[in-house]
């Protein structure tokens, strides 16, 4: 501050040691701070000096206050280093043009203080979140999307029950290993979802099936074996009309329980299928005893051959003996006969005979001529 503008005229030359000489109070004796000094000398009226030009000797500490001081006459150079404290700045006298580069350290920030809108965009980087200090009450709804989950991130542990829906596993992404044992259950397969392939041979079992479900569909050709077939499964119902044919009967597998009464015409005997063999034995007796017949037939027929074939009695002869022979269908028969003439108009005859089969016969007749 000018200070010079202060001076009074009747008192140039003085000094402030002098004036301090001349009190006639010994208690007023002593140094006076401040720009204007009030003298009260004995015997004169009381007066005003202005401090000299130099004369900051006689200002006293903490004499100046803010009224005193001049706009901009503070300059840097006058202000000691690390002597302005907390309480002689006003609030909000520092503002951010005041701080210089990097000035503001982290014991500089008061916990808490740093909000939202203190932080410029993008500037919070991975580097600056120390780990584990992101709560959920950080996260805005649908802040986490999948570029900022790192791979492999979200473990087992972070998903909450039921978290994981259909729409959330990737199609074909579900192996074996990912299933608890005996967690698909009947609900949890979608329909026709079971192929042949997904199902282990031998492992369907009889109360598996449910009544009737198995048809000739879902049969596969050639698939049921004698082994596959329980004694007595197979009846009528089971069975297709047309369905058993001759290459599905295995050799000797129809006995005679198994055919029913008159089942078997000839229409189902094959030609020549039928042999001696295959005959019971009344039917051998029987056809036995029609084979006797025949021969004795057969054998009578030679017979008769052989007495129809012994000569006649000559018209001028009275008495002749002779003998025949015959075969049919290979029997053979042998007679021997007689012929007589007993008058003129009566002849008889007698003949006897016998087969190769030890049969024997005999007959004799008588005629009138007229």
């Amino acid at each position: 501050m000018n200070f010079q503008s202060r001076k009074i005229s009747l008192l140039t030359g003085f000094s402030a040691l002098a004036i301090a000489a001349c009190f006639s109070n010994a208690a007023m004796a002593g140094t006076y701070c401040g720009p204007r000094v009030v003298i009260d000398l004995i015997g004169l009226d009381p007066f005003t000096v202005d401090t000299a030009e130099g004369g900051d000797e006689i200002i006293c500490n903490q004499s100046i206050n803010n009224d005193d001081l001049a706009f901009d006459s503070v300059t840097g150079a006058e202000i000691v280093d690390g002597s302005v404290g907390n309480s002689d700045l006003a609030d909000g006298a520092v503002d951010n043009a005041k701080l210089g580069g990097d000035a503001v350290t982290s014991d500089k920030i008061q916990d808490g203080a740093v909000g939202n809108d203190d932080l410029a965009d993008n500037s919070v980087n991975s580097q600056k979140i120390e780990n584990g200090s992101v709560a959920t009450e950080d996260l805005a709804n649908g802040a986490v999307t999948t570029g900022k989950i790192a791979a492999g991130a979200v473990t087992n542990s972070k998903l909450a029950d039921n978290a994981v829906t259909t729409d959330k596993i990737l199609n074909g992404t579900i192996l074996a290993e990912d299933l608890a044992d005996g967690a698909v259950t009947n609900t949890k397969l979608a329909a026709n979802s079971v192929t042949t392939d997904k199902i282990l041979n031998g492992t369907i079992l009889e109360e598996d099936l449910a009544d009737n479900s198995v048809s000739t569909r879902t049969i596969q050709d050639s698939a049921v074996t004698t082994a596959k077939i329980a004694d007595g499964a197979v009846t009528t119902v089971k069975i297709a009309d047309g369905a058993v044919t001759t290459t599905k009967i295995a050799d000797l597998a129809v006995t005679e329980q198994k055919m029913a009464d008159n089942s078997v015409s000839t229409r189902t005997i094959q030609d020549g299928a039928v042999t001696m063999n295959k005959l019971g034995g009344d039917v051998l007796d029987r056809f036995n005893s029609i084979q006797s017949d025949l021969d004795t037939a057969y054998s009578g027929v030679s017979l008769a051959m052989a007495m129809s074939n012994i000569p006649q009695l000559s018209s001028n002869k009275n008495f002749s003996v002779g003998m025949g022979v015959g075969t049919f269908e290979g029997g053979f028969g042998y007679a021997f006969g007689a012929n007589a003439r007993f008058s003129e108009n009566v002849v008889g005859r007698v003949t006897l005979g016998g087969t190769d089969d030890k049969k024997f016969g005999a007959g004799g007749g008588l005629a009138v001529e007229f």
